[in-house]
């Protein structure tokens, strides 16, 4: 074939043969754009589930709180604002809420306690009116903030993804940077669209920001110094065994106030002891007696240690005498104990302790002036007792 035939067909070919350039260039594009993109996919972090806070919770309304909401309606108030349901009955911590009246408006109080019973947080929320809705929406931001105050910020924002700046320029726009726009739709946002930076901001919510209007009043939150100076009021009921407080090895019932407050308590102790005798050749004497305690305790966890003192009297009487004959006498002195504690829910708690008396006065029993019986220098007591926790 002839040269001149062959031009036209080669003219021909030329497009097909730019064309197969462009499909070869496109290939190896896409292989390169897939191959730059697989190690960004495996540099993903996997997201694993941490457990949860969690906490039991036991909810009391005490008389004049009746309107307020019953426990399934607190349980879900406090569900909602975290977003899933935080109470579990074997949960490591409790939480202990107690609305009442108080001088015309409501009082609610949130006491959360740690695996080992101790208190770890108090809030006081106070409503002037006895209006509880306002107030239970307290009682539920408390709750929710003892448990996990890290849900109620929400999950943290993604930053705002950043614009993609698109092939390079080829041509007459090589000089042109990608920060410069090429026509004025460029730069000129539509009023219709909002971008990731142009969103609007939102407020906090109305619970967690302090309302001037509101009429409830909150105390300190949990765990900022109120729970540390929380004061809790105790009664407890002691059977002792007692020797040397009168001449025999005795039973006595002693009935203790106990008011703590942080790492320090206050005792004070109301004893009776069962009565007993001394005989001698001239008769016999029986006696007993009944004493106050009075005792400043420091708290390690379970173990307290109390110093203090007692005054009492000590009755006796003569019999098998010819003249038998009343008499009181005045017993003092100093006293230490070493105690034990340990709670049973939020209200009881069991209490062993050991002390010894050591009278500056020692009693002493006489018969027609002659001693039958003197008191010891140091007498020892052991008890053990049931508390009821009073406020």
């Amino acid at each position: 074939m002839p040269w001149s035939a062959r031009l036209p067909m080669l003219a021909q070919l030329a497009p097909l043969t730019q064309l197969r350039g462009v499909v070869v260039l496109g290939a190896v594009s896409a292989y390169w754009v897939c191959a730059s993109v697989q190690p960004a996919r495996a540099e993903v972090p996997v997201e694993v589930d941490e457990p949860r806070p969690s906490a039991s919770l036991t909810y009391e309304r005490q008389r004049g709180a009746e309107r307020c909401p019953d426990d399934a309606e607190l349980r879900d108030a406090v569900s909602a604002r975290l977003g899933y349901v935080p109470f579990r009955d074997d949960a490591p911590q409790h939480v202990r809420t107690v609305i009442r009246a108080e001088r015309g408006g409501l009082l609610a109080t949130v006491d959360v306690f740690d695996a080992d019973g101790e208190v770890v947080g108090q809030r006081e929320i106070r409503s002037r009116t006895r209006d509880c809705e306002e107030l239970a929406r307290g009682v539920a931001l408390a709750i929710s903030v003892a448990i996990d105050p890290v849900s109620l910020l929400g999950p943290p924002t993604d930053p705002a993804p950043q614009p993609d700046p698109g092939p390079a320029p080829t041509g007459g726009d090589a000089t042109r940077t990608p920060e410069q726009p090429t026509d004025e739709a460029a730069v000129t946002p539509d009023p219709g669209t909002e971008g990731p930076d142009s969103a609007p901001e939102m407020d906090p919510p109305g619970e967690l920001a302090p309302n001037p209007s509101s009429d409830v009043v909150a105390a300190s939150p949990p765990g900022e110094g109120a729970s540390r100076d929380a004061t809790h009021t105790w009664l407890a009921l002691d059977g002792q065994l007692t020797y040397e407080v009168v001449p025999q090895l005795r039973p006595a019932v002693a009935l203790r106030l106990v008011v703590e407050r942080a790492r320090w308590a206050t005792e004070l102790v109301v004893r009776g002891v069962f009565p007993a005798s001394a005989t001698s050749t001239l008769g016999r004497v029986t006696a007993w007696q009944t004493d106050l305690h009075a005792y400043a305790c420091g708290k390690a966890r379970f173990l307290r240690g109390c110093a203090g003192a007692f005054v009492g009297v000590m009755p006796a009487r003569g019999a098998r005498i010819d003249q038998p004959r009343r008499g009181v006498g005045l017993v003092t002195g100093a006293a230490l104990a070493l105690g034990f504690d340990h709670l049973f829910g939020q209200r009881f708690t069991f209490s062993a302790r050991v002390g010894v008396d050591v009278p500056l006065l020692r009693p002493r029993l006489e018969l027609d002036d002659t001693r039958v019986w003197r008191g010891a220098p140091v007498s020892g007591l052991v008890s053990v007792g049931i508390g009821a926790r009073l406020r």
